[in-house]
């Protein structure tokens, strides 16, 4: 097992991650694995189901490559292909990092669960800037 600085290292070094995921039934997880990797701007190449949350992730974000998890080939195929493009990768982990930053934000993640709650209560979300700021004074 790696611990932070060493991972670190790693991570700032990768080229390239793979995320696999292969179970049958109802989406109900992302590996946060996933998560980290975009936030460090790497690109992903994910062998996993075409209507799984995290090739959702992928395509909306750009941040990668999708392969069929039935096909562990395509994977291969697809890791030496990109492998070959330098240009492609770094777009692709630029456009991860990007998403990454907008979307896994603790203000965004905030928001989003506000939302959530308030919606289960049946009330409008409060309309809230990018950074998160209200104009409350505590009092006491």
């Amino acid at each position: 097992m790696l611990t932070s600085e060493p991972l670190e290292r790693e991570l700032c070094r990768a080229a390239v991650a793979v995320v696999s995921q292969r179970y049958e039934g109802i989406d109900f997880n992302v590996p946060s694995k996933l998560m980290n990797f975009m936030a460090y701007g790497i690109p992903t190449v994910a062998s996993v189901r075409a209507d799984s949350e995290v090739a959702r992730i992928i395509a909306e974000s750009g941040g990668g490559w999708v392969t069929d998890c039935a096909d562990t080939g395509a994977l291969a195929s697809t890791l030496a292909t990109v492998l070959r493009d330098p240009a492609t990768l770094h777009q692709r982990g630029m456009d991860a990092l990007g998403f990454a930053r907008q979307q896994f934000s603790p203000q965004h993640i905030a928001r989003h669960f506000e939302s959530v709650l308030l919606e289960a209560c049946g009330q409008q979300p409060v309309a809230m800037t990018d950074s998160c700021e209200r104009n409350t004074t505590i009092t006491g």
